[in-house]
């Protein structure tokens, strides 16, 4: 449990819990506690919810992976892209699709194809 922003909080006597820190309740979590004071309540033991990282090991070593949320794209996520835009987070574009298809008889296909996408990350 961490409380963000008291000092600020004290000032509006406003207390607000937000249960579940995904990417919606840590969005919910920082917008509001510009001006209350927030209680973030998460089960796990990670911040994140399905945008998760986890380190897999390979031969060549550990790899990091992204669980959940891969690839965005900012015509569908305007208000998450802009809060990546104003918590300075870049971006870089990305090729790729997949599809699949599960057929009448039960078979089962899929494929990819190159489509822009952007993705976030470090830059580096």
């Amino acid at each position: 449990m961490r409380h963000l922003h008291q000092d600020q909080a004290r000032a509006s006597g406003r207390r607000i819990a937000i249960i579940g820190a995904g990417v919606a309740g840590l969005s919910a979590a920082w917008l509001l506690s510009r001006r209350h004071e927030v209680v973030l309540y998460e089960a796990n033991d990670w911040l994140g919810g399905h945008a998760n990282t986890v380190d897999v090991e390979c031969p060549e070593g550990p790899i990091a992976v992204d669980t959940g949320f891969i690839v965005y794209n900012p015509g569908n996520y305007p208000n998450f892209t802009a809060l990546l835009d104003h918590l300075m987070v870049p971006s870089v574009d990305s090729d790729m699709s997949l599809g699949g298809s599960n057929t009448p008889a039960g078979r089962l296909g899929c494929s990819a194809r190159s489509a822009t996408s952007s993705t976030r990350g470090s830059g580096g």
